[in-house]
């Protein structure tokens, strides 16, 4: 998926549309993240090919408030294969972990593939 790309280079678009998927979700914080990671570039991936990536972030604008990973989640299927994405933040990097649980399917997911997840202290408050 991201695999034989150089790096740092913009998202696909693709990857760019999961990353807007997981913050139009709202949550304490969700404004400083987006700031951070308005002109994101990815700066590496994960060595297999479940085509997670390493995240540029701008430095946040004070404290950040936001924990990680941040309460919004997708979760979803592609080719019926169960996903998770997962955004893992701080004041100086942020992670898109693409999470398979069986086989690699041979693409991302669409996000129309994908549902939100929520949590807000531990607990479950929001499935799609």
């Amino acid at each position: 998926m991201s695999q034989g790309m150089a790096f740092p280079r913009d998202l696909t678009a693709q990857e760019r549309s999961i990353l807007d998927f997981i913050l139009s979700h709202e949550w304490e914080g969700v404004e400083q993240v987006r700031a951070m990671l308005r002109d994101t570039r990815a700066t590496g991936t994960c060595t297999c090919p479940c085509g997670s990536i390493a995240l540029s972030v701008r430095p946040p604008n004070g404290k950040l408030v936001s924990r990680s990973p941040v309460p919004a989640e997708a979760v979803g299927y592609v080719e019926g294969v169960l996903i998770t994405v997962i955004l893992f933040v701080d004041e100086e990097s942020a992670y898109l972990e693409i999470v398979w649980y069986d086989e690699l399917p041979p693409r991302l997911p669409n996000v129309d593939e994908l549902q939100t997840v929520e949590y807000r202290d531990g607990q479950l408050i929001n499935f799609d």
